[in-house]
């Protein structure tokens, strides 16, 4: 049977948004098949404006430090981890476990060290409009600049795909930077 033109234009418009697929990633044993297949069929098939613009490599997944397998009985299932620690938690502790050809560790330490970061971050935010300072220009110029060298530092990690150093840049120097300026500036304390 023939595809309707109106269905035919929609899913034309669909691949359109999708493609060319800007970076395609899997694990490191997947090269020799999985990528060769991809590379070709895409060649084979599209025109070169919907080719692949990149190809990203990783590592195995490690939990605890052991490669997870069904045989060690240490899988993880992504759906579970969400439902326990929430979307936003467990994708940056997955994309801070490793980075490059680096095997990824799934770890619960670093976990609960991203907890700590991302609720003592939230806790501020809704506590700094009542912040009582100290503080003099200098200190606030100083956070002000730590601020601005940490998002260009985790920026440019970002656009580099070294997500855990983009995490770690983003995440724990910030927290410093906060800690610091509050020991020598203020307290959280109602104004």
């Amino acid at each position: 049977s023939k595809i309707k033109p109106a269905l035919l234009k929609k899913m034309q418009n669909e691949f359109a948004k999708w493609y060319p697929v800007d970076m395609r990633i899997s694990g490191k044993d997947l090269i020799q098949n999985h990528f060769a297949f991809y590379v070709l069929h895409h060649i084979a098939l599209f025109n070169r404006k919907y080719w692949p613009r990149g190809i990203g490599v990783n590592g195995h997944i490690q939990v605890e430090g052991e490669k997870m397998s069904k045989s060690k009985g240490n899988i993880l299932v992504l759906r579970n981890l969400m439902d326990e620690h929430g979307s936003d938690l467990v994708r940056i502790t997955a994309v801070s476990s490793g980075e490059g050809l680096d095997d990824a560790n799934w770890s619960a330490r670093d976990l609960q060290a991203y907890r700590f970061r991302i609720e003592f971050l939230l806790e501020l935010a809704e506590k700094v409009k009542t912040m009582k300072t100290s503080a003099g220009k200098n200190q606030d110029a100083w956070l002000l600049s730590e601020l601005q060298s940490i998002i260009q530092e985790s920026t440019k990690d970002y656009e580099s795909l070294l997500l855990r150093s983009a995490s770690s840049s983003s995440l724990f120097k910030a927290y410093n930077a906060i800690k610091w300026y509050i020991r020598r500036c203020g307290s959280l304390e109602s104004a």
